[in-house]
């Protein structure tokens, strides 16, 4: 099966710039299984989402232009 890529793009601002980079990521693992997604998962004994993002943003800092990448 060929899952294709997927880029998402989302604001981390007022008082969500708060959330640390870790619970960001989790979170959002979390609403992709909520919402049924079909996404890639890695090997191992934990399998986890595949999903690229780009450098953590400092707690505290906003984003107005964020991207996720889905495999």
């Amino acid at each position: 099966m060929v899952r294709p890529r997927v880029r998402i793009r989302f604001a981390k601002q007022s008082a969500l710039r708060l959330i640390g980079h870790r619970e960001l990521t989790s979170s959002l693992e979390r609403l992709f299984r909520r919402a049924g997604l079909s996404l890639g998962m890695s090997g191992g004994y934990r399998p986890k989402p595949r999903l690229n993002f780009p450098l953590a943003l400092a707690v505290g800092i906003e984003g107005r232009r964020e991207a996720w990448n889905l495999n």
